[in-house]
C-alpha cells in the first residue's frame, strides 16, 4: 500500500500537503532527522561532513523540519482528542450502529452511504429524503428509505416516530439534507428563503430533539453535520444557504459543550464537515479560483472522507480541501480588505451553475415542497 495519498481532484495543494504529512513531515521521519542533526556518532560523521560542505546550515534546516513535523503531528493529536472530550468510547461498534442520513437519495448523502456499505454491507442505514433513491441498495444491505419533506415539522415528527418504531433509535445522525436555491437576495421569494432556512437549519435542530435523547441516555452516538466553507466565506447567490451553514456551525459548537457540561454525555460525538464547492447534479461549472489551490471537490472524495469519520467512532472537524481550514482562519482573523479582494476576484470569474431551483418546486399554497 502506498503511503502517498491519492487524489480524485488531481495535483493540488491539498494533495501536496497530505503527501508531505505522510512522508517528509511524518513524526517518525522527522524524529530521525532530529537524531541525525544532533548526533556525533562516528558512523554518521562522513555523512554530516558532506552535508555541511554542501549546506552549512543543514543542522538548523533539519531541526526546523523535525520541529515542523512534530508540531503538525502534535496539533492533529490535540485537535482529535479535544473534539472527543479526551475520552474513548469502548462501546462503539460500527457494525452494530444504526446510521440515519438525511438527503441520502443522491449527491453527497448517497456517496456517504455507498462508502459506509463498502465497509460493512450489513450496517443498518436509514435514509430520509423528499425524493426517491436514485441508486439501488446492494443485495444483502439493510437500507430503509422514508419519504419526508424535512421543512415540514409535522412530517419530520411523524417520520421520526416511524424510524424509531420500525428500525430502532439511530446511533448516528448525519444532517446532510440541504436546499440551495441559487438566487440573489432580491430574486428569491419569501418561500425560497423560508424553505431554505427550515430545511437546512431548523430541521437539524428538530432531528436532534427527536434522536439525541436516546444517545444522551446511553452516552453513545455520533452527530455529523454537513456544513460548508460558505459559513465563513460568503458567496454571491448563496446568502440564505451560507447563513444556514453558519448557524449549523454554531449549533455544532454549542452542542459539544452541552453534551459534556449539561447532559454528562461526553461520549456522544459531534463532527462537522466544511467543504468548498462539490461537483454534484445541483452544482456544475467552474469555481473561478486556481485549481491547484481550490479545486472543485469530487463527490466521492467527500463521501469517502465522512464515511471514514463515522466508521472511526471519533468526532472530527473536516475541511475539504484541507486548505479550506486556512481560508476559514483568514476569513475570521485575516485582513478584511484581502478577504474581500480575493472573494470578489474569484466570484467575477466563476461560472458556477446552480441547478437546484428546477428540482425543488415550492407549493405556493403551503410554502412546502410541491409533490
Amino acid at each position: 500500500m502506498s503511503i502517498v495519498p491519492s487524489s480524485r481532484e488531481g495535483f493540488t495543494l491539498d494533495f501536496v500537503a497530505r503527501s508531505l504529512a505522510t512522508t517528509v513531515l511524518h513524526p517518525v521521519f522527522t524524529s530521525m532527522l532530529a537524531i541525525i542533526a544532533g548526533s556525533d556518532l562516528p558512523a554518521l560523521g562522513r555523512v554530516t561532513d558532506k552535508m555541511a560542505s554542501i549546506f552549512p546550515q543543514y543542522r538548523l534546516a533539519l531541526y526546523l523540519t523535525a520541529g515542523t513535523g512534530l508540531a503538525v503531528w502534535g496539533n492533529n493529536i490535540l485537535n482529535k482528542w479535544s473534539a472527543n472530550n479526551w475520552i474513548r468510547d469502548p462501546t462503539w461498534d460500527f457494525n452494530k450502529e444504526i446510521v440515519l442520513v438525511t438527503g441520502g437519495s443522491g449527491g453527497i448523502g448517497a456517496s456517504i452511504i455507498r462508502h459506509l456499505l463498502a465497509k460493512n454491507i450489513t450496517t443498518t442505514i436509514v435514509v430520509i429524503d423528499y425524493v426517491p433513491l436514485n441508486w439501488t441498495p446492494p443485495d444483502g444491505s439493510r437500507v430503509h428509505y422514508y419519504q419526508c419533506d424535512l421543512s415540514n415539522p409535522d412530517q419530520l415528527r411523524d417520520v421520526s416516530a416511524l424510524v424509531k418504531s420500525q428500525v430502532g433509535h439511530p446511533t448516528v445522525l448525519i444532517n446532510n439534507a440541504g436546499l440551495l436555491r441559487g438566487n440573489t437576495l432580491l430574486e428569491g421569494s419569501y418561500e425560497d428563503t423560508s424553505l431554505t432556512i427550515r430545511t437546512n437549519l431548523t430541521a437539524p435542530f428538530l432531528l436532534l430533539k427527536e434522536f439525541l435523547p436516546d444517545m444522551v441516555a446511553n452516552n453513545h452516538g455520533h452527530i455529523v453535520n454537513v456544513g460548508s466553507i460558505s459559513a465563513a466565506v460568503a458567496w454571491p447567490r448563496l446568502a440564505d444557504y451560507a447563513a444556514t451553514k453558519a448557524g449549523l456551525a454554531t449549533l455544532t459548537e454549542a452542542l459539544r459543550y452541552e453534551l459534556s457540561i449539561c447532559y454528562a454525555a461526553p461520549r456522544v460525538r459531534v463532527s462537522i464537515a466544511r467543504f468548498s464547492f462539490v461537483r454534484t447534479a445541483m452544482v456544475q461549472g467552474e469555481v473561478g479560483m486556481n485549481h491547484f489551490l481550490f479545486p472543485f471537490q469530487h463527490v466521492d472524495s467527500v463521501g469517502e472522507r465522512l464515511a471514514d469519520v463515522v466508521a472511526s467512532g471519533y468526532a472530527e472537524n473536516v475541511y475539504l480541501p484541507g486548505t479550506m481550514r486556512y481560508v476559514a482562519s483568514l476569513a475570521s482573523g485575516g485582513p478584511e480588505w484581502l478577504q474581500q479582494f480575493l472573494i470578489e476576484r474569484s466570484a467575477r470569474k466563476a461560472t458556477i451553475v446552480l441547478k437546484s431551483t428546477n428540482r425543488q418546486q415550492i407549493d405556493p399554497k403551503t410554502g412546502f415542497l410541491a409533490k
